[in-house]
């Protein structure tokens, strides 16, 4: 999603390396001190090679502390030599006695990257970024940190600034991290854990019907662009006239709540489709003269992508009506209907208004359900309009007024206005 940090760090690191030790060696001594012997000593040994000549600064840096040019060459030495931990020993005593040099700070944050504490390296950014606030490059470093380290909304703030910096190239970076960032809360689990809750409260008109299906998955993720999730999950499916009435009991939907555990696999990077196989056991929140507890089974794959859903990067912050899709499919066999059932459906539209934190969209639907038993309630076509108000911040949550055909196979057509709710969370 984003740019890999040893890239940025080899480029800046290789270039910033060469500049401080050339202000390491401009760097005027004491003439007849003892600092200024014991560099004397060191730069003798390293014109020779001599493989002493790092120990002889390693002591030097130990008898002269506060001495900043020692210390750089004990450091710029133990980077030569692969020495991360004795490199860090050096620069930190170099931030003490020059705090206010950016490129120390710089320096001592890639140490800490090269020995994965990421902690260290975000407070070591954090100092050079508060000396040049303004600086796209520490921004941008200190982003990836914070967002590495699971920090969803500091990273997408300090991304946010990169937005409007002067380098257009690195605002584009930062406005595209910062459209994938914004609004996640912060990660809770420790990795490799993974929760997720998704909820869609929906109000159908043509039935005077209001409906609720929520999920939640908490597991361990395995991998990256391909992967595999283990998990334990839950579901709830209710609505509001299901139930019993003086007549008897009445069923508009299937109301159940489940507990169970599942896994499930993306293993194309490419395409975005994801296998599910799930089990666990239903219950029955309306009767169905049957035994309410019963066990559930599914195996099914979703397909599911978007296009231009983003912020428009390219045009510089300023607004212009776009084309804006997305699409979603899913086949699968569900034991609880001794059925299999698909769906596929596809929204094109434009995006009518849009700010860093919200959009208006406007799209037409074509949709269609299908099933394997000939049930006249899961064969249906679908054609309408409908427009999406988007939430970004502080919280993504879109709100969906739809109105469409429904072309049914076997019963007669319809025309239903729906007003739903997308909630999602990712913890």
């Amino acid at each position: 999603m984003f740019l890999g940090l040893s890239g940025i760090r080899g480029a800046l690191g290789a270039a910033l390396l060469g500049l401080w030790l050339g202000a390491a060696l401009a760097t005027p001594a004491v003439a007849g001190s003892a600092s200024d012997a014991a560099l004397s000593k060191y730069y003798e040994l390293k014109i020779k090679r001599d493989p002493h000549a790092r120990q002889a600064i390693e002591a030097a840096a130990r008898q002269f502390p506060d001495n900043l040019t020692i210390q750089l060459e004990a450091g710029y030495a133990a980077l030569t030599a692969k020495d991360n931990v004795a490199a860090r020993r050096a620069f930190t005593a170099a931030v003490r006695i020059a705090p206010r040099r950016v490129k120390l700070w710089k320096q001592l944050g890639y140490i800490d990257i090269n020995l994965k504490d990421i902690d260290a390296a975000i407070d070591a950014f954090g100092h050079a970024s508060r000396l040049k606030p303004n600086d796209q490059t520490l921004l941008l470093q200190l982003a990836y940190l914070q967002d590495q380290k699971g920090a969803r909304r500091p990273a997408a703030e300090l991304f946010h600034k990169v937005m409007y910096g002067s380098d257009r190239e690195k605002a584009k970076i930062g406005c595209e991290a910062y459209s994938n960032l914004r609004g996640l809360p912060e990660k809770v689990l420790p990795e490799p854990w993974f929760g997720e809750f998704t909820a869609t409260p929906e109000y159908l008109h043509h039935d005077s019907l209001g409906v609720i299906s929520s999920t939640v998955r908490v597991g361990q993720h395995f991998g990256s662009d391909t992967y595999i999730d283990v998990y334990g999950l839950g579901r709830l499916n209710a609505d509001t006239k299901s139930g019993k009435t003086s007549s008897g009991t009445q069923l508009f939907l299937d109301n159940y709540g489940e507990l169970g555990f599942g896994i499930r696999a993306k293993p194309l990077a490419d395409l975005p489709v994801v296998f599910y196989v799930e089990s666990g056991a239903a219950y029955d929140l309306v009767g169905k003269n049957r035994e309410r507890l019963r066990g559930d089974f599914r195996a099914f794959a979703a397909y599911y992508d978007e296009w231009n859903m983003g912020l428009d990067c390219s045009s510089g912050g300023h607004f212009k009506l776009r084309p804006v899709a997305d699409a979603y499919a899913d086949a699968g066999y569900y034991s609880r209907y001794n059925n299999f059932l698909t769906s596929a459906r596809v929204r094109p539209g434009l995006r009518v208004f849009e700010t860093d934190t919200s959009a208006i969209d406007v799209y037409s639907i074509a949709s269609a359900n299908w099933d394997s038993k000939g049930i006249d309630s899961n064969r249906f076509f679908e054609l309408g309009m409908g427009v999406a108000f988007r939430l970004y911040e502080p919280t993504r949550l879109v709100l969906r007024l739809e109105g469409v055909r429904n072309f049914a196979i076997g019963a007669p057509d319809y025309t239903s206005l729906r007003a739903l709710v997308e909630y999602s969370l990712d913890f």
